[in-house]
């Protein structure tokens, strides 16, 4: 209901509620971008092969610039998708995000991936 000047007064809960949703569906689809692009550059699959990695070491395993590379990686383990070790300051899957981002034979994978983008990039190979 709107107050004296015209405006309804905002409910606080209310706001921070739709804030949340909006930060979590921002966040998706942004994730959403990065894990097609994992997958499609071998970078999941390279890092389940060589196991706990730096940023050079995967860049190098992939044949990728190293500062992409380290972005991607850093993106992926504040989401979740891969493990960080501080203590060695690699990044590493753990079986379960093996299984889902690595492994192609894992039913957990083909599920997750069901789904498939008809063009990553236009005008790119990437389909």
């Amino acid at each position: 209901m709107p107050s004296g000047n015209g405006k309804a007064p905002v409910n606080p809960d209310a706001l921070n509620q739709l804030l949340g949703r909006m930060v979590n569906d921002l966040g998706a689809a942004v994730n959403g971008a990065l894990i097609v692009l994992g997958d499609r550059l071998g970078l999941y699959a390279a890092l389940a092969e060589i196991g706990p990695a730096n940023s050079q070491q995967l860049g190098e395993k992939t044949n990728l610039h190293e500062r992409q590379v380290r972005e991607w990686l850093s993106a992926q383990a504040a989401s979740g998708y891969i493990t960080y070790d501080a203590a060695e300051e690699t990044f590493f899957l753990t079986a379960e995000q093996s299984a889902v981002f690595a492994d192609p034979d894992s039913p957990a994978r083909r599920a997750a991936f069901a789904i498939k983008p008809r063009k990553v990039f236009p005008g790119s190979n990437m389909e």
